[in-house]
């Protein structure tokens, strides 16, 4: 992602059709050489059904920028922001992980990719009216704000895994 307002994504061929699943993917994050005061943003994206709703979707990212260094859990449910959930970090070789039971949602980072992450929670967000619905799709993303071509941000998934139970 180069700027100026700049968001790319590719979403995963198929839909989750299920209420309970796990993804997994490791992330090898690399930076421009300068950074604004708006991070920039890698990281995976769940949406509500088959096309991007930008109403209806959860954000987990690894966000940079001049004193922004850390993970983020983020987004909207039914058009109302979720509040946001940080923990900071410079490590740009990581791993990320979305779980979804039913109408919960967890978001856990890990330090140390596959095959020996050691998961740490983030956040945890409850969905009890099921805005999300039964069908999901995941996207891959790369985001930046900035004003110069300098300031850019790559993503690296590797190891993308995904676990679906009954539902």
């Amino acid at each position: 992602a180069t700027p100026t307002e700049s968001r790319y994504a590719v979403s995963h061929s198929l839909p989750f059709y299920a209420d309970f699943f796990t993804i997994t993917a490791d992330l090898t994050c690399t930076w421009g050489a300068t950074d604004s005061a708006d991070a920039k943003a890698l990281g995976i994206i769940i949406s509500a059904g088959a096309a991007y709703d930008s109403n209806n979707y959860l954000a987990l990212e690894r966000q940079k920028g001049t004193s922004i260094n850390r993970f983020t859990v983020s987004g909207k449910l039914n058009n109302v922001a979720v509040t946001t959930t940080s923990v900071n970090t410079t490590d740009d070789i990581v791993a990320l992980k979305i779980q979804r039971y039913d109408n919960v949602w967890r978001f856990y980072y890990s330090t140390v990719q596959y095959p020996s992450e050691v998961w740490t929670l983030i956040s945890q967000i409850e969905d009890p009216s099921v805005y999300m619905t039964n069908q999901v799709t995941m996207y891959f993303e790369a985001y930046s704000k900035g004003s110069a071509d300098t300031e850019s941000a790559q993503a690296d998934f590797d190891t993308f895994r995904y676990l679906i139970g009954s539902g």
